[in-house]
């Protein structure tokens, strides 16, 4: 579906429109909302994971340069930091690391020079999941599908500085509790545990094709 929307989109617009590339990366506070399943209870406190993101993107615009479409391809280190009952009376905290590749077809709409307006789809594939140092990457589910919210601004230019909330519309992790947190499941049952992904990105960008026209002019 997602080659589909490229091509059907960009295919046409590449040749009326002169596309636009760069690089981004920065830094994400992620973090999960952990639910027992079927309740909508939360059952543990996650904590925000301080980790970073990275990649490259494209930029395709419309309606004399106010709205672009955006595609990428991101590397984001993501995950949270919560508490877990292992043993009675006794809580251990829990990193767990989630590593992705993601693709962001994000909608930028500029409404004034200096701002931008952000929103769009995600899709996400799990490359490696890590609990305490545990590989637990097999129990969770690889593939994700997120929202992209944001708000930006351009200095210079070519420098692009980004503010975006990114929230899970699809499950990272539906199951014991024990997979979760990288036990054998066989030795204790405290029930299934839900694991959807919250995160808010800072990022800067450095849009190379303006760069380059500014540097000829």
């Amino acid at each position: 579906m997602l080659c589909l929307f490229t091509i059907a989109v960009f295919g046409q617009t590449a040749i009326a429109q002169k596309v636009k590339f760069g690089i981004q990366g920065g830094l994400n506070l992620a973090n999960a909302q952990l639910e027992q399943s079927g309740t909508g209870n939360v059952d543990y406190d996650a904590d925000l994971r301080t980790a970073f993101n990275g990649g490259i993107y494209a930029q395709f615009g419309f309606l004399k340069e106010k709205l672009f479409i955006q595609p990428g391809i991101m590397y984001s280190a993501e995950g949270f930091v919560n508490m877990v009952d292992r043993t009675a009376g006794q809580d251990e905290e829990v990193n767990t690391n989630l590593n992705f590749m993601n693709v962001p077809i994000t909608f930028v709409y500029k409404p004034v020079k200096f701002l931008n307006i952000q929103f769009g789809p995600e899709f996400g594939y799990l490359l490696q999941a890590v609990a305490d140092g545990e590989k637990v990457t097999d129990v969770f589910n690889r593939s994700e599908l997120g929202l992209n919210l944001g708000i930006g601004t351009t200095l210079a230019g070519f420098l692009d500085v980004t503010v975006r909330y990114n929230r899970g519309l699809t499950k990272t992790y539906d199951g014991s509790q024990e997979e979760f947190v990288g036990d054998d499941p066989s030795l204790i049952s405290n029930g299934n545990v839900t694991a959807s992904s919250k995160m808010f990105q800072v990022s800067l960008g450095l849009n190379i094709s303006n760069l380059m026209n500014k540097g000829s002019n």
